[in-house]
């Protein structure tokens, strides 16, 4: 599929060629009067399944704006399909019956130019609005499905067609009559998706966490969601509710008095009608036989039409003639670094004793080349064979979903293949700093603000790191040592910058440390130190809350004259952690038994200075294993792996306390948890703790820090979690 541009104010998906749909039957267009009243063919029914509803992903970018996924006598055919049951009354045809006059509309910033329209079918209509404003015409037929069931209702009304997509309907009030008629529902809807893509910052819902209510009475509550992409964001900014769970228990029916249904219903009926809404394949169950799809090395291929076919009626029987043989299909996508790509197909062997070895592979093409992939037997009953890939090499313009044939000579039937964009995960790779520990000189480490002193001195067993460490200080307060990377920062990133100080001598060194997100919407972090001449941590914590910067800068401010400050082992580290140092107050962190206190303190003095920002979280047990508790949300991968760190101390010298930090991965049938013990003291000792992820269906990662001495009260300050 095609990637996504912008033409003036509006969001366009680049064509590659025209999407196939199922099942395409010849369709017959009938006859609506005057503009106020007056089926792709039949796809095969793709029943959705709730657990695979994602909140924050309904549907593609891609998808969304392929305003060339059907044509319009398909639209009309399909029409035709699901309105069969449809009877007009005296004075009002159904969907499939009308014709349809409408008047020219200009250009605008957020739609082309509509051509006036005479004796319109309804398909001619919907498809006509959906070119002039790049939106995908599945997408209006869907919504006037959802909004009126306009598509199947079996009497038509003419308050259906007036308020057909629903917009200017709000829930607190009745519909606005300014906005009525068939044609002007469809073109301000689809302008309205344009324009939410054209200034996302200027809705309330966007790329990031968001905190959506499952209903308009706010006394149902509400939970956070990462929506994670464009097109999601403007379904909710049409319709900002989320099903609950029981809304989603009844897929096809009513929840309970908190439910919606709006979104919910958008994702089952695309589902239903269209196949999954985030699959980038064209042809996935090769109802069009092999259009769109590729080969390598010498192949036999068939369509054959069978009522055993996973989706729709056929499936692609192939033979490999050599090992390695394959089939594939390759799309335009703009890929960035950390978006993530499930890929599936369903595969099986012909006759009950066969067996063959197959290999799915998914890869990011342009660029640095990459790829995910699963090697597997599979014999005479269905498969599903899935591969991932997560990009962190580079940027790519092309995707493929390719499947090698291992063992020659064997009947394979391959059906519903698919390719889904599914969470962009942030990388979490450390930002990469040029001799953070001054190991190979000053590296990219420059002055700020004016001249300062600095030297490396390097002395075995005196440094944090290494053997070597910089030496600086200044005559003129408010100078600074600085070292700026490229970085792609995107909104809703988070960023810990460590460094470790100390001064020169007894005499005590007041400065402070910086973390700046640079570009066209520039923003900083920082955070005040004191220190004596003891190496002593000291982070900071950058949440991005502004769009458009390319850089990461750490700065050391020195506020002190006439000391000379020692700096050691920098660090930048992606950190997916909210409010990871309690700069916000308590929320998230949460009470993980009874019998377990929390609270926040302002960084102070004594054993009460901040790690990392201003503020701490102090904890304590009145019984061994209460622990205090982090949730961060995530789309997890088998094989990934995940570090969580904490800073801890004992809240009074003298008094120690057992601990343990664990991280656990949650959310999926089973729970992955490591853990690390160690010991809170009079100094702030880092504990970290490692796990890998051994599921794909996990949702979430929690931080905990359990306690294992009651009595003790802790201090905890600066998690992080990448």
């Amino acid at each position: 599929m095609g990637g996504i541009s912008r033409v003036g104010g509006r969001v366009r998906r680049e064509p590659v060629s025209r999407r196939w749909i199922r099942g395409v039957a010849a369709g017959a267009a009938a006859v609506l009067a005057a503009g106020v009243l007056t089926a792709t063919p039949a796809l095969t029914a793709e029943a959705a399944v709730a657990s695979n509803f994602d909140p924050g992903f309904i549907i593609s970018d891609q998808v969304m704006y392929d305003s060339t996924s059907m044509t319009s006598s398909q639209v009309d055919a399909f029409i035709d399909t699901k309105g069969a049951s449809c009877r007009p009354t005296s004075s009002i045809d159904c969907l499939k019956d009308v014709s349809i006059n409408y008047a020219a509309r200009a250009a605008t910033s957020f739609c082309s130019s509509l051509a006036a329209g005479s004796g319109r079918t309804a398909g001619q209509t919907i498809v006509a609005v959906a070119k002039a404003c790049d939106i995908n015409p599945q997408v209006l037929v869907v919504l006037i499905e959802k909004e009126q069931s306009l598509v199947t209702r079996t009497t038509p009304t003419s308050y259906a067609y007036k308020y057909a997509t629903g917009y200017a309907c709000p829930d607190t009030s009745g519909c606005n009559d300014e906005k009525a008629g068939f044609v002007v529902q469809l073109y301000s809807a689809a302008s309205q998706f344009q324009r939410y893509a054209a200034n996302p910052s200027g809705y309330n819902y966007r790329i990031g966490k968001n905190r959506i209510l499952y209903h308009p009475n706010t006394a149902c509550g509400s939970s956070e969601v990462y929506i994670q992409n464009q097109a999601t964001a403007s379904l909710y900014n049409y319709t900002p509710y989320q099903p609950n769970r029981a809304a989603l228990s009844n897929l096809y029916g009513t929840g309970d008095s908190c439910s919606s249904y709006g979104n919910r219903n958008f994702w089952r009926i695309f589902t239903d009608w269209f196949g999954a809404s985030a699959s980038v394949l064209r042809n996935g169950s090769f109802e069009s036989g092999d259009v769109s799809w590729s080969y390598s090395g010498t192949m036999d291929r068939q369509k054959i039409t069978t009522s055993s076919a996973v989706g729709g009626s056929a499936v692609m029987r192939i033979k490999a003639r050599s090992s390695g043989a394959s089939i594939s299909q390759t799309v335009a996508s703009s890929v960035a670094l950390g978006d993530s790509f499930d890929g599936s197909i369903s595969i099986r062997t012909v006759g009950s004793s066969a067996s063959a070895k197959v290999r799915v592979v998914v890869w990011g093409l342009g660029g640095s080349n990459e790829n995910g992939k699963t090697t597997i037997d599979v014999g005479s009953e269905w498969s599903q064979v899935n591969a991932n890939l997560l990009v962190s090499k580079s940027r790519h313009t092309q995707l493929r979903f390719q499947i090698y044939v291992e063992t020659p000579g064997v009947l394979l039937e391959l059906d519903e293949a698919r390719l889904f964009a599914v969470a962009p995960v942030a990388l979490r790779d450390a930002v990469k700093l040029k001799s953070p520990s001054f190991e190979s000189g000053f590296g990219n480490w420059t002055p700020g603000h004016g001249f300062i002193n600095r030297i490396i001195y390097t002395k075995a067993g005196a440094a944090v790191t290494g053997s070597s460490f910089l030496a600086t200080n200044t005559t003129v307060l408010g100078r600074s040592m600085s070292q700026t990377v490229s970085r792609d920062v995107s909104l809703s990133d988070s960023y810990t910058a460590t460094v470790w100080v100390r001064a020169s001598t007894s005499k005590p060194f007041t400065g402070s440390l910086a973390l700046w997100a640079l570009g066209s919407s520039s923003q900083s972090a920082s955070t005040p130190f004191t220190v004596s001449n003891e190496w002593t941590p000291v982070s900071v914590t950058l949440p991005v809350k502004k769009d458009g910067n390319t850089r990461l800068k750490i700065e050391i401010y020195l506020r002190t004259t006439g000391v000379t400050l020692y700096v050691d082992d920098a660090s930048i580290q992606s950190n997916i952690a909210e409010n990871p140092s309690l700069e916000s107050g308590v929320l998230p962190w949460e009470i993980g038994e009874s019998g377990t206190n929390l609270v926040d303190y302002a960084s102070g003095s004594g054993q009460y200075v901040a790690v990392d920002g201003r503020r701490l979280g102090a904890t304590n047990v009145a019984a061994e294993g209460g622990s205090v508790r982090l949730d961060a949300e995530r789309v997890l991968r088998a094989g990934e792996t995940y570090t969580a760190t904490l800073w801890v101390r004992s809240a009074t010298v003298g008094r120690t306390a057992d601990i343990s930090l664990r991280l656990t991965a949650r959310g999926g049938a089973e729970e992955v948890s490591a853990s690390t013990d160690g010991v809170a003291g009079d100094d702030w000792t880092l504990i970290k703790v490692r796990l890998k992820v051994t599921r794909s269906d996990a949702t979430s990662l929690r931080l905990q820090l359990v306690q294992q001495t009651t009595g003790r009260t802790i201090l905890f300050d600066g998690a992080q979690i990448y």
